[in-house]
């Protein structure tokens, strides 16, 4: 996953922009509500 699809993700999660305090749970998180 490069850093500006993260960026994205975590900009539509209403979370930090920063992709560096994006965590392995945010992310799995995301995976789950998108599926």
């Amino acid at each position: 996953m490069n850093t500006n699809q993260t960026d994205i993700m975590s900009v539509e999660a209403g979370g930090s922009s920063d992709p560096k305090l994006f965590d392995l749970k945010d992310i799995f998180l995301l995976l789950r509500k998108y599926k």
